[in-house]
């Protein structure tokens, strides 16, 4: 005995509502990962781009304090044909190894000692950079500073102001710093 509602009421989905019903849930859960996916993408690339800025204002900050508190007739650059260099000055030595794109710091050492050139990673400062160079800034025209500077051999006391270019890469994003430090202490 079953009642009339029942009979009238049994019909269920058509194939047509199931096919529309499966693609409207294909579409939100689809518009669902393509946000959650831009989402990480945006993540990622501001954690790439924060990382980079931080390891850039970390070495920036290193490379300051040891620039400032040097001495002019002390601070001696040093480069070298393998694309190495050092910079000493007077209390610190900052050594960059081209081959490991790693920059070092030693503190009050010569940078002639054997130690410099260990690349030590209780001395790493970073190893994300790319390249590193520093030259003396010219002050004025009666100072002199080398256009060129020959395999290893020093450049000392030319002028008070230091020229720092570097290009840093974390995580495949790349930035560049050129920043003219002034050693205060000029005697």
């Amino acid at each position: 005995m079953r009642s009339k509602n029942f009979k009238d009421n049994n019909s269920g989905l058509t194939l047509m509502e199931l096919i529309i019903g499966l693609a409207i849930s294909l579409i939100v859960i689809v518009a669902a990962f393509s946000f959650v996916n831009i989402g990480i993408s945006s993540y990622d690339n501001t954690n790439k781009t924060t990382t980079l800025q931080q390891e850039v204002s970390f070495i920036n900050n290193i490379l300051g304090n040891g620039i400032r508190s040097g001495s002019k007739d002390q601070v001696t650059i040093v480069k070298y044909s393998t694309g190495n260099k050092a910079l000493y000055t007077g209390t610190k030595v900052f050594y960059y190894n081209a081959n490991k794109e790693s920059l070092y710091i030693y503190e009050g050492t010569d940078w002639g000692t054997p130690a410099i050139t260990s690349d030590n990673d209780d001395n790493l400062v970073s190893k994300y950079v790319k390249s590193f160079d520093v030259n003396y800034e010219k002050t004025d025209t009666t100072t002199t500073t080398p256009t060129t500077y020959d395999n290893g051999l020093e450049y000392t006391g030319y002028s008070n102001l230091l020229n720092v270019h570097m290009e840093v890469k974390v995580k495949n994003k790349t930035d560049e710093s050129q920043i003219i430090y002034n050693i205060r202490n000029n005697s």
